[in-house]
């Protein structure tokens, strides 16, 4: 009897769990955006940023993001590629990830320098999947060696990284990402709407059509 009152308490217990997740899904799916204060700071391309979609799309997603951070990771896995033809083919929208985080260690602030300065010179496509498959090989002497070749092999990649414009870059994305009151990351901004955080696509893709809708 004891043992069937056990079993039947943990059967409750996991109800209850289980419940509390699907309550928790729902009111994350139907949370309302958060209207930003449009005088407060105004965004616009800027030339260091990393572009998913194509440069002439009609409306742009500012997504403030790094390769550290797994629900970033997880958006770029996941989200970007089922992006490709409602959004990024039809020109709807692209997404202009701005890499931020508040640090001093210099081998994530190296890793940023990498990030920007290569995709805005060079190929980026084989750096990106590496950081997104091997986020801490940027402690390795493998990934130092990398950068360097980046370096010694096009000027442009150097002169980006090393007299400042990359790190001018990084600052101004930190400093605007606190201007506009987030927290973590990822964090969005479209049309002068925040969507902080990330669930899954669908509501993603949810609150993007409502903000578009508007």
């Amino acid at each position: 009897m004891n043992r069937k009152r056990t079993i039947s308490v943990i059967l409750i217990l996991i109800s209850i769990v289980l419940a509390a997740a699907i309550i928790y899904k729902l009111v994350k799916y139907f949370e309302p955006t958060k209207e930003l204060e449009k005088s407060k700071i105004t965004l616009q391309d800027r030339e260091l940023d990393i572009i998913f979609g194509n440069d002439s799309a009609q409306n742009t997603v500012y997504m403030y993001s790094n390769y550290g951070c797994p629900v970033c990771r997880k958006f770029l896995t996941n989200v970007i590629p089922a992006m490709e033809t409602e959004f990024f083919q039809t020109k709807r929208l692209k997404i202009n990830m701005r890499l931020t985080l508040k640090t001093e260690n210099m081998d994530i602030l190296n890793s940023m320098r990498a990030s920007v300065c290569v995709n805005h010179y060079g190929n980026f496509e084989y750096l990106h999947q590496l950081l997104l498959s091997q986020s801490n090989i940027i402690y390795t002497a493998e990934f130092e060696n990398m950068v360097n070749s980046f370096v010694d092999k096009d000027p442009f990649v150097a002169e980006c990284i090393m007299a400042g414009a990359s790190d001018a870059y990084l600052n101004s994305n930190l400093e605007e990402f606190e201007q506009l009151g987030f927290k973590g990351t990822p964090s969005f901004v479209l049309n002068g709407y925040s969507i902080q955080g990330f669930g899954d696509y669908l509501g993603f893709r949810k609150k993007i059509l409502q903000i578009l809708d508007k």
